[in-house]
């Protein structure tokens, strides 16, 4: 699941794009990190989200209660302390109760691009079939490894090429998913050059010209063919 879908601010400006559905979903859920780097942003957010804040500014009113206690606020708090235990629960479920284990991955941060970041983008490179250079919808963006890749993920100031660092980050989560024991299904965020299933696509200048999914989507695709693949919008027309 993108990180971002669940609130955790970890796009490149530094914000998220929480899914009022996803996080419903969340309520029902065990969710668990398996990538250090967005732990740590899950943690941080989580932990911002339970300080301590009072009901009222005005000294007739001293009552102080915990944001995770209130029942509009399902944010997530730690199942455990200890580093052991990295699993975090929705505050009002047990892990006993949940009905589905998600596992929230942010690749832009695992691949230590920073959050704020300059924004990426992808762009089309050599492709290794010429029909499918002007529009590439649904194929892969990933080759297998030490071979050209087709699309490249750039920043769109073109100072920086973070395409090998995404690959490794995302090859890294796929291993630690397969080693869990596989997954049911992606959730991603739409349009991310990393995520989205149908993320823009762009030539060497700039322009848009077509569609491509972006890395960790088609890994995604590639790695557990049998998953399904959704993003927020699926979220809008109901569970």
């Amino acid at each position: 699941m993108s990180a971002c879908l669940l609130g955790v601010p970890c796009r490149w400006k530094g914000d998220a794009r929480p899914c009022e559905g996803v996080l419903r979903l969340a309520e029902r859920a065990v969710v668990r990190t398996l990538d250090p780097a967005t732990r740590r942003a899950l943690e941080k957010h989580h932990a911002e989200s339970a300080e301590f804040v009072s009901h009222a500014e005005s000294t007739e009113n001293s009552e102080v209660v915990s944001h995770a206690e209130s029942a509009e606020n399902a944010e997530f708090v730690s199942h455990a302390e200890s580093a052991e235990n990295a699993e975090v629960v929705s505050h009002a479920e047990s892990a006993e109760n949940a009905e589905v284990e998600l596992v929230p991955f942010c690749p832009e941060l695992a691949a230590g691009l920073g959050c704020p970041r300059p924004p990426i983008e992808l762009e089309e490179g050599a492709v290794s079939n010429p029909s499918t250079a002007s529009t590439i919808s649904t194929s892969s963006t990933l080759q297998p490894r030490g071979s050209a890749l087709p699309i490249r993920v750039l920043r769109v100031d073109r100072k920086g090429d973070a395409t090998e660092a995404l690959r490794a980050a995302c090859e890294a989560e796929a291993e630690a998913l397969e080693h869990a024991g596989g997954v049911d299904g992606f959730v991603l965020k739409a349009r991310s050059p990393s995520c989205g299933l149908a993320s823009p696509l762009h030539d060497a200048a700039g322009r848009e010209i077509g569609t491509a999914p972006g890395l960790w989507a088609a890994l995604a695709a590639e790695r557990f063919p049998s998953a399904e693949r959704v993003d927020e919008a699926h979220f809008s027309r109901g569970l």
